[in-house]
């Protein structure tokens, strides 16, 4: 009888132990699931990100290829081809005139002052 009381423990210590091992993979197991978990999202997400962009990029491309196609439609023309060189090249046709227009202030004539009025503007 104490031979099966001492058999029933090194059992009883041995099924503890495989559940400890087991127990342990477990853990291990659940934790590389959970950072493999992680890892995925972040990829997802940054997949969804990049997806994002390359749609605007792609909608921005084909407005400028519709944009470059107005232009060669319009330089197909000859009033367009005159437009686009006067543009382009600021040259003038023979009995043409030039006329600049600007929206900067800051080039205002100045004003020429004698000795006289610069002396008064000391004081």
């Amino acid at each position: 009888m104490n031979n099966e009381l001492q058999t029933h423990k090194n059992h009883h210590s041995n099924d503890s132990f495989w559940r400890k091992l087991l127990t342990i993979a477990l853990l291990f197991v659940f934790i590389w699931l959970c950072f493999s978990s992680g890892r995925m999202f972040l990829t997802y997400r940054e997949a969804k990100k990049n997806r994002i962009f390359a749609e605007n990029q792609k909608i921005q491309v084909e407005a400028d290829i519709d944009e470059l196609h107005k232009k060669i439609d319009q330089v197909k023309t000859g009033d367009g081809i005159e437009e686009h060189i006067r543009e382009k090249y600021p040259f003038v046709k023979q009995g043409e005139r030039v006329l600049v227009i600007t929206n900067d202030d800051s080039q205002k004539p100045i004003e020429k002052k004698t000795f006289w009025q610069k002396i008064k503007g000391l004081f």
